[in-house]
């Protein structure tokens, strides 16, 4: 009997390493920007660091790494990382989900489906012309809006320390 239950438990490493890298990899859709803004609203005393990219962005996934290195170096910290896809929706199972995967991307990924960008850019930043990459930082209630790429993962603490002190 004992050794039997052995025989189990790869099986079951397996499995459970499955549902944690499947589960970490998910990506959510919003149909509409207001159920983005509302997350804008909810972080409280959380800082919040939104980056708007997409797949088919060079310059988006030049700066992706920096964001990766951002989630552990703020882990267990009131600091939250927010990625916006804005992948057309019908890319999301062959483009956006195979490419977060890919890259192992930790944080939380979100496809923004909503097309009417004319509408809802201006309500994250009255300066943005809907180029991407962007980043948006809420501390506090607070918007701080970068509209240009980071260089580096310097310059990208540098804006955030700048704005969290």
């Amino acid at each position: 009997m004992k050794g039997s239950r052995k025989a189990y438990w790869p099986a079951i490493f397996f499995m459970l390493v499955t549902i944690t890298a499947v589960k970490s990899q998910t990506v959510t859709i919003y149909d509409s920007f207001p159920q983005l803004e509302s997350r804008f609203h909810m972080s409280g005393d959380t800082t919040l660091l939104v980056n708007f990219w997409a797949t088919w962005c060079k310059p988006c996934i030049q700066e992706l790494p920096y964001f990766q290195s951002l989630e552990k170096k703020f882990a267990g910290k009131k600091f939250k990382i927010l990625l916006v896809s804005l992948d057309f929706r019908m890319q999301l199972e062959t483009q956006v989900i195979p490419f977060v995967k890919n890259k192992k991307i930790k944080p939380e990924v979100v496809l923004l489906a909503d097309g009417d960008a004319n509408n809802w850019i201006p309500h994250v930043d009255s300066q943005w012309d809907g180029a991407i990459p962007v980043t948006l930082m809420i501390v506090h209630g607070e918007k701080f809006f970068y509209g240009h790429r980071f260089e580096s993962q310097k310059q990208l603490e540098s804006w955030i320390g700048a704005h969290l002190n």
